[in-house]
């Protein structure tokens, strides 16, 4: 669990980094925000650590039926994308359901938790080319990595 300031000090790296990977495609920038939005709710709900409001409640149905599906972006690149998402939501099963395992499966919960973070630097690779994926995944991984267990 992140505290309040931890997830301020989050949101700005995390906006920083969204900005460069993005490389001024305002669609994609979108795309990101609207997931990170939801999942930060739908992460909320799930661990209770975190209050979480009818309208948090209302606004994450709105992006995931009506934000997220209008957005060119994610129209555009629909099949990578959305392949993609499976892959996340299938981590974060796995994830949850090893996090009180035994050492190694922590392990690999700690992994699949990071998995989200995939999704930045796939939007670099489709915004800008290879390069640009490759550079934002070690910032990623640079700028997020934690603890086991944290």
């Amino acid at each position: 669990m992140s505290t309040y300031e931890e997830r301020q000090r989050d949101n700005i790296k995390r906006d920083e980094l969204i900005n460069e990977c993005c490389g001024g495609n305002k669609s994609a920038q979108e795309y990101i925000h609207i997931l990170c939005a939801a999942l930060r709710v739908w992460d909320d709900v799930y661990d209770q650590d975190y209050p979480v409001t009818a309208t948090d409640i209302t606004d994450t149905y709105k992006m995931l039926f009506i934000s997220l599906p209008s957005n060119k972006f994610f129209r555009d690149n629909y099949d990578l994308l959305f392949s993609q998402h499976v892959v996340l939501y299938n981590q974060w099963v796995a994830s949850n359901r090893w996090l009180n395992g035994d050492n190694l499966e922590q392990m690999y919960a700690h992994f699949y938790k990071e998995g989200l973070n995939e999704i930045v630097p796939l939007v670099a690779l489709i915004t800008q080319g290879e390069k640009k994926m490759e550079e934002i995944s070690f910032k990623l991984r640079d700028n997020f990595k934690s603890k086991i267990g944290g």
